[in-house]
């Protein structure tokens, strides 16, 4: 096989998963649940985002964001899962189920439990409720299937996320300096003062 060939099948399987995602996926009942869910998770972080920390929580949402991406990645180059139905199926990392619930997810859990342990239970707690509950229910509604991939496989890799990110996390707030600057950005408000 040459390159070329590849190259053609390449553009062949893009053509029929745009056309798939255009006729079958796009606006229909699943694509909303989708749309839904990423951007009530999303808006729930934005409300619960800690202003006084927000540059040490935005590094920690950017490192869940690009670690829970690869992960997926890898698991659909593999084979392990797919997705048929898809946000933006042309956009790698829009097209999961999850894009944004889960890096949301990690990011809040980093921001409300920053000891290690306390940290580690939180996200055993997720990985339970994420690999037990919400994947068989998008398993279940179609929108995710699960190949060679099992629900234990699963929460284990949640559990190594987990422990991932928030190593990166605390590694590049500590020696960038992110948690003086946020201490010397904020600004408490002034207090009128009665004459």
């Amino acid at each position: 096989m040459q390159w070329d060939q590849i190259e053609q099948l390449t553009a062949k399987e893009h053509q029929l998963e745009m056309s798939w995602w255009a006729s079958h996926t796009l606006f229909s009942t699943n694509w909303w649940i989708i749309t839904a869910v990423n951007v009530l998770c999303f808006l729930l972080f934005i409300v619960f985002i800690d202003r006084n920390r927000k540059n040490q929580i935005i590094i920690g949402f950017m490192i869940a964001f690009t670690i829970v991406g690869i992960v997926d990645e890898t698991g659909k180059y593999f084979g392990f899962w797919t997705y048929p139905y898809e946000f933006i199926q042309f956009l790698e990392r829009f097209n999961a189920v999850n894009f944004f619930v889960i890096p949301c997810l990690f990011t809040l859990i980093y921001q409300w439990f920053t000891k290690w342990l306390n940290y580690l239970v939180a996200t055993l707690g997720l990985a339970l409720v994420n690999s037990y509950i919400g994947e068989p229910l998008f398993v279940a509604l179609g929108i995710y299937r699960m190949n060679t991939w099992t629900y234990t496989r699963s929460f284990l890799t949640m559990l190594v996320m987990g422990i991932i990110i928030k190593s990166l996390t605390d590694l590049l707030v500590v020696n960038s300096g992110i948690e003086k600057l946020d201490r010397e950005l904020h600004f408490p408000l002034r207090r009128k003062t009665k004459i």
